[in-house]
């Protein structure tokens, strides 16, 4: 039957049941396929710009509502203008992130980490200038495809 190879482990297991079946001949193989980069390019590029277009739409509503909130309560006098009406892309990106990797006691009880995928013994601490620097990143198109690619 097909079997998908897609990491070290898949591969590990895929050729130890070939090597548990202890035959001299065994009919196997792989098929490889490797995707064109400008295939990879183009797919990135078209997410950044669906992207941009579902953050932009998502800041326009949030200035909405908050527009209307603010004129609902203009005859209050001890109204405050909340920070979410100038919320912009990279605020909504660091909301994001903080909501996605939360505080972790195993490794910091107060901060949230992003644990590395290859190695949970590594992580990164998610103070406010990593979460700023991350969302920058993400609002950045050459960055963002750069991530796309690599995560």
């Amino acid at each position: 039957s097909h079997y998908l190879i897609t990491n070290l482990a898949s591969f590990t297991h895929w050729i130890t049941a070939v090597a548990d079946l202890g035959k001299d001949q065994v009919n196997a193989g792989l098929q490889l396929k490797m995707e064109s980069p400008g295939v990879a390019e183009n797919r990135a590029t078209a997410a950044v710009e669906a992207q941009n277009h579902l953050l932009s739409v998502e800041v326009a509503r949030n200035a909405s509502s908050s527009r209307r909130q603010i004129r609902e309560n203009s005859n209050n006098s001890d109204h405050e203008v909340s920070p979410s009406v100038f919320e912009d892309s990279i605020n909504l990106y660091m909301e994001k992130l903080y909501k996605k990797h939360l505080p972790n006691k195993k490794y910091d009880s107060q901060f949230p980490v992003f644990i590395d995928p290859c190695n949970p013994n590594r992580y990164i601490l998610l103070t406010m200038g990593a979460v700023q620097t991350w969302a920058h990143a993400l609002v950045s198109s050459l960055h963002f495809i750069f991530w796309l690619l690599i995560f």
